[in-house]
């Protein structure tokens, strides 16, 4: 069922962006007022644009053979006429109630007595819980877990006790990169100080005047990923590796254990068995070719090892254990190969039979898909995986 106050919150940076990244449609619904300005268009892209660098526009109602236009209500109506409207959906909070954390580390706490201070370590406790009421496109109303409403004074004074909802009680949030800011109506911002007590008299933003989300996933960082910097350990993980399709490059065999000498001097043939228990080496390598560069000596943890020969054909199955690569370095792996060879020596025949190993190299293309750890964002970084594979063990037979 749809709601007529949503409560949703778009936040603007200090240069007034609203940063809408996503919207919502509701059927049969409506904004009142028109923006300020030319407020009708024919394309919803474009009144998309232009709702997202005004102050007056909360969204967009599609009239039925008139196009989309933009309006500075915030509460949706319901529309006889089958109206449509575009609303963002939350801004940048994916929660409507949260902790704030300041920059000394202490968390905006209500007092039972309508007061309010910076204290505890902790976004635990119901009094450090805020519900934002969403009022307009960037302002909206701050709820205690008593509910009662923050109310700011013109002389910057604060209290916690308001159970009515005026311009006293209403807030601004601003977003920089990961942080909010709270401006008063009076035009002051919210600070906080070594001592916890706060107030909101502030004409600027600063340390104090920034605040940090909790939990975290309620914010999105409005910062992207810098992806033409080097990759570093301390800001990524690697959250995926894919693999396309590979490919033989060179085959060889190498020589293992002794020969064996059958001879056979009936009409009946004569055999022999060479048993092979054999511990050899694979390698590997990432050689990056395109994408994000990644800063040598990071290890990357990955599901499977590409590195599998069926058939004289590079497999796409991959192995079943997880195996750690140091990019930049060639990656070692040991494997262990038994195999039990008959040596057969025809009537009359004598042969030598010289036990060898199936070498391959091969190239993978591969994808890797880096997160960012503190950042909604991610970088890949392509490039070819090449492997030198320890594959089968096998013998030549030479007659002598």
């Amino acid at each position: 069922m749809l709601r007529f106050c949503l409560l949703l919150l778009t936040l603007t940076t200090p240069s007034l962006s609203t940063g809408i990244s996503k919207w919502c449609s509701y059927k049969n619904k409506y904004l009142a007022e028109y923006s300020s300005g030319m407020y009708r268009y024919n394309s919803l892209l474009t009144a998309k644009t232009e709702c997202r660098a005004r102050e007056d526009c909360f969204g967009i109602t599609m009239e039925r053979g008139a196009g989309f236009t933009l309006r500075k209500g915030w509460g949706l109506r319901t529309s006889p006429s089958g109206e449509v409207t575009y609303v963002p959906c939350r801004g940048y909070f994916y929660c409507n109630t949260f902790a704030l954390k300041s920059a000394h580390g202490k968390f905006l706490t209500a007092q039972s007595d309508g007061g309010l201070n910076w204290s505890g370590l902790d976004d635990k406790s119901s009094y450090r819980r805020v519900t934002f009421k969403q009022y307009g496109k960037n302002s909206g109303f701050l709820r205690s877990g008593a509910g009662k409403y923050l109310s700011a004074a013109a002389d910057g004074a604060l209290s916690w006790d308001s159970r009515q909802k005026g311009s006293r009680e209403r807030f601004s949030v601003v977003q920089y990169e990961d942080k909010v800011a709270l401006m008063s109506f009076h035009g002051q911002y919210l600070s906080a100080d070594m001592s916890g007590a706060v107030r909101a008299d502030s004409e600027t933003t600063g340390t104090e005047e920034w605040f940090e989300v909790y939990p975290r996933e309620c914010i999105v960082d409005v910062r992207q990923c810098d992806c033409a910097k080097e990759i570093w350990d301390s800001e990524y993980y690697l959250k995926e590796v894919s693999f396309g399709k590979g490919e033989i490059t060179k085959s060889y065999t190498v020589l293992v254990g002794k020969p064996l000498e059958v001879s056979s001097s009936s009409h009946r043939q004569n055999y022999g068995y060479i048993i092979l228990d054999e511990t050899l080496s694979e390698f590997g390598r990432f050689n990056h070719t395109a994408g994000a560069r990644v800063e040598p000596g990071i290890f990357s943890l990955v599901d499977g090892f590409p590195m599998t020969i069926v058939n004289g054909e590079v497999s796409d199955e991959l192995t079943s254990d997880f195996y750690t690569f140091t990019t930049g370095e060639t990656f070692r792996r040991v494997k262990e190969m038994r195999a039990k060879i008959k040596c057969v020596a025809p009537p009359q025949t004598s042969v030598e039979c010289q036990p060898v190993l199936y070498r391959y190299e091969i190239a993978v293309p591969y994808t890797q898909t880096w997160q960012h750890r503190s950042l909604h964002c991610s970088c890949t970084s392509e490039g070819v995986f090449r492997a030198e594979l320890a594959d089968s063990l096998g013998f030549v037979t030479t007659e002598i």
